[in-house]
């Protein structure tokens, strides 16, 4: 796997943005750009310049097509999530975890106003043992399944008072132990599909974990955990203490 780090334009001057802060606004749209650094070989060689309007059939499918990255089921080898973190002294910056290398270059040619440095990328390798201890964070929508009195089962937010316990549910089915955590309830997210506006639940977790099982731990990495991962949410990150 490899992890990006996307440095957005925003400006200094909040009266005055640049287009990096009206693009974080939208996570549809951000995802959307993110998309296009997987184009397909067929899409990348017709149109070199990235001249054609974006199309989702042009993006998403690896060398000889057996490799998917766009509305996929992600893994070690395929998809991404991400994540938008900000940075101390307020820079917004986007976290993205890929299972193939992205192609930065070419999905930011036509708009690299948006970005304040050129993305970094490494590599990611799985590096998790029993027992071994680190340092997380977590973006996460977190749902429950609800039945409606006319049957249909709907994805809905949780409460505030059963963020720990949703967190502490998702760990046990992660392969790991939570070692102390603090949850910062963001609320509800929007993002826009067109005119069609998308609602979604969010809170943030940060602390210590202990690896219990440490294949699943990194599948849980590498799939993200809970719902809305197309818009920011799921991206499991860790740090070596």
């Amino acid at each position: 796997m490899f992890l990006s780090t996307l440095l957005v334009n925003v400006g200094g001057n909040p009266d005055r943005p640049r287009p990096g802060r009206h693009w974080l606004r939208n996570p549809y749209h951000v995802h959307q750009r993110l998309c296009m650094a997987f184009p397909t070989p067929v899409r990348k060689a017709d149109d070199p310049q990235f001249v054609a309007p974006y199309s989702p059939e042009g993006f998403g499918a690896g060398d000889g097509g057996r490799e998917q990255d766009v509305h996929v089921e992600r893994d070690s080898g395929q998809g991404f999530l991400f994540r938008i973190d900000v940075r101390l002294g307020g820079s917004p910056v986007i976290v993205v975890q890929s299972g193939r290398r992205p192609d930065w270059e070419y999905a930011f040619q036509n708009n690299l106003v948006l970005l304040a440095a050129l993305p970094q990328v490494q590599p990611l390798a799985a590096t998790c043992e029993a027992g071994s201890s680190f340092r997380f964070r977590l973006r996460a929508n977190p749902t429950c399944k609800k039945t409606m009195p006319d049957g249909r089962k709907l994805r809905v937010g949780i409460s505030t008072d059963d963020l720990r316990s949703w967190m502490e549910r998702k760990a046990g089915e992660s392969g790991f132990r939570l070692l102390q955590f603090e949850v910062a309830d963001e609320g509800m997210k929007r993002a826009w599909k067109g005119a069609q506006e998308l609602v979604f639940r969010s809170a943030l977790f940060e602390g210590r974990l202990e690896v219990t099982d440490a294949a699943k731990l990194w599948d849980a990495v590498s799939r993200g955990i809970g719902a809305g991962k197309g818009l920011g949410f799921g991206l499991l990150s860790l740090a070596r203490e």
